[in-house]
């Protein structure tokens, strides 16, 4: 649905993360409705294991999605390599999980 990219903001002097309707889905309005749609979602969700939602919006001829930038690395990145990044990983994964069950309680995702 978009692209998602490392941004710099001038004012603030900190990154974000920037995500842009790709161009292919300009044209399908229904698409355009998702993308506004998973904004709204995320705007919601005010957690420490969740990103903030900042600002989003038409510009130019795209729509895009400004959202809090986190250092971060994959946890396919910890395979291999040990006992000790097997525990971050899974405190990686439980922290995830914290943010699912906030998701969850806000009615955005349910268990089936």
């Amino acid at each position: 649905m978009g692209q998602v990219f490392k941004a710099h903001h001038q004012q603030h002097a900190s990154h974000r993360r920037l995500k842009v309707i790709r161009k292919e889905k300009l044209g399908s309005p229904d698409a355009v409705k998702r993308f506004y749609q998973e904004i709204q979602a995320a705007a919601q969700l005010v957690h420490p294991n969740i990103v903030v939602a900042y600002d989003a919006g038409p510009s130019g001829n795209t729509h895009y999605f400004a959202m809090e930038f986190v250092e971060s690395r994959s946890v396919a990145s910890c395979q291999g390599v040990g006992p000790a990044v097997g525990a971050a990983a899974c405190e990686y994964i439980r922290q995830a999980a914290l943010g699912l069950q906030h998701a969850f309680e806000k009615g955005l995702v349910t268990a089936t």
